[in-house]
């Protein structure tokens, strides 16, 4: 009955007193939530209390690392924003989103293939044989190259050009993919810190209400063991994963500007990329319009033409009757 009355006393020696401030349950409602198992029987209290001290210790650090952590996460967002921002601009001003890219450089080598064939089937006609809506660029083309092999040569430069804009452009795009990873990862990583630090809080509480000082012993181990991975974790999310977030979008920066003098050495070739749907289209609508122009143009040129050759019949004959009229004229003069 005395060894019973000296545990409870030495239970209320040194429990009471060490309660955290936000503790607002009773020791006795608290511990019905443990096992007897988990919190044990008998054990040496004075040792207890001192696994007690150190394991607030190191819950107390561990929660002070997650807060600084935490701060973190809001680092990452305002490092990718601008990138993200860069990005958007970037695919907005070409005209296309990543889901295109393949279709697009598909289309375009195409076009290059058609326009070069037919280059070379002008420039191997003659003007004689061509019709007055392909004339002038036959003519054109006839300046340009100086045979067939030198046309051949000049879309061989198009396609590498197009080839090492394709590299580029999905370089970015696997950059983009690369840095949203890393997001997520620091993301991932931060979780898994909120999710040692749950289970420190609950350890930390668990051992208010062990008996037991090997069970408290245990527990502390544990919670020097969650200590060490918030800890490696802290120093992965701050050094290493930030430092490589940098470089990506470093490298992202500079990949962007590649495609951005890519896309207008293309342009100068005459390969359209920017907002190329719709710059297709007009420039569709432009040449039906200059090629009615042209027909209207040339109709009137022939209706002129067929005017101008009716005003000098009528002259000529007109000039015939004038002078038979004066002819008659005369005639009739000598013998009046």
């Amino acid at each position: 009955m005395k060894k019973i009355f000296a545990l409870f006393s030495c239970l209320m020696f040194y429990s009471i007193p060490m309660l955290p401030q936000n503790q607002n349950k009773s020791i006795g409602a608290e511990t019905v939530q443990y096992t007897q198992e988990e919190i044990g029987v008998q054990g040496n209290w004075r040792k207890k209390k001192d696994w007690l001290k150190q394991a607030i210790a190191k819950n107390d650090a561990i929660q002070t690392m997650v807060i600084d952590v935490q701060k973190f996460k809001k680092i990452f967002y305002d490092k990718f924003k601008p990138i993200d921002s860069m990005l958007d601009t970037f695919y907005r001003e070409a005209g296309f989103n990543t889901g295109e890219l393949e279709s697009l450089i598909q289309e375009i080598a195409q076009e290059i293939e058609l326009t070069k064939t037919n280059h070379q089937n002008l420039f191997t006609k003659t003007l004689s044989e061509l019709s007055e809506e392909t004339k002038d660029e036959a003519i054109k083309i006839k300046k340009q190259y100086a045979d067939i092999y030198s046309i051949e040569e000049k879309f061989k430069q198009h396609k590498n050009s197009l080839e090492q804009f394709r590299l580029d452009i999905t370089s970015v795009v696997e950059l983009d993919k690369s840095l949203r990873t890393r997001l997520k990862t620091a993301e991932d990583q931060i979780r898994a810190i909120q999710s040692n630090v749950n289970k420190a809080g609950e350890l930390s509480q668990k051992i208010w209400h062990v008996i037991d000082d090997n069970k408290a012993k245990k527990i502390f181990y544990e919670l020097s063991s969650i200590h060490e991975n918030v800890k490696a974790l802290q120093q992965y999310i701050q050094q290493d994963l930030v430092q490589d977030f940098d470089a990506v979008i470093t490298t992202l920066q500079n990949q962007i500007k590649i495609v951005t003098v890519g896309i207008d050495n293309l342009e100068q070739q005459n390969i359209i990329i920017k907002n190329r749907a719709l710059r297709l289209e007009e420039q569709k609508i432009e040449d039906e319009k200059l090629l009615k122009q042209k027909r209207e143009s040339k109709k009137k040129e022939t209706k002129k033409k067929a005017k101008k050759q009716r005003s000098e019949s009528e002259t000529w004959y007109g000039l015939i009757w004038e002078g038979i009229a004066s002819l008659f004229s005369l005639i009739f003069s000598w013998f009046s």
